[in-house]
């Protein structure tokens, strides 16, 4: 059995009021969403993560403003998807170098792999 992770994050916090998304709200100098991601990436028992986004975050996703402009530990020339399982490798991660040629998919960056709704892997931490 496979475990995933749905953070829903396309709330606009009217009812908090102020003018950013609470999603957005920095706590410790991070958004609150990349403290939520984090963990859920870290856990041991998630096998992938489904962040859902408003559409405005999508097109800041692909153009890497606010939040996903944030820098990857160490970024890969390119990472490795698998079509089945939605989910994406370094290229030097044993999980995507197994990944049968027909479910291989190519990411230029990590953004290109989260904006078409793949999770990191577990082991290899894209």
């Amino acid at each position: 059995m496979r475990v995933v992770a749905i953070i829903p994050a396309a709330g606009e916090g009217r009812r908090m009021g102020g003018t950013v998304e609470k999603q957005f709200l920095q706590l410790q100098g991070m958004p609150v969403l990349a403290h939520t991601l984090g963990v859920f990436e870290k856990s041991p028992e998630v096998d992938g993560v489904v962040l859902v986004i408003a559409p405005q975050q999508r097109q800041a996703l692909k153009e890497k403003k606010g939040m996903w402009s944030l820098p990857v530990v160490k970024p890969e020339k390119f990472y490795i998807g698998n079509k089945r399982s939605w989910i994406f490798h370094r290229p030097h991660c044993q999980f995507g170098r197994k990944t049968a040629a027909g479910n291989r998919l190519r990411f230029r960056d990590r953004y290109e792999a989260l904006y078409h709704g793949l999770s990191p892997g577990r082991r290899c931490k894209p």
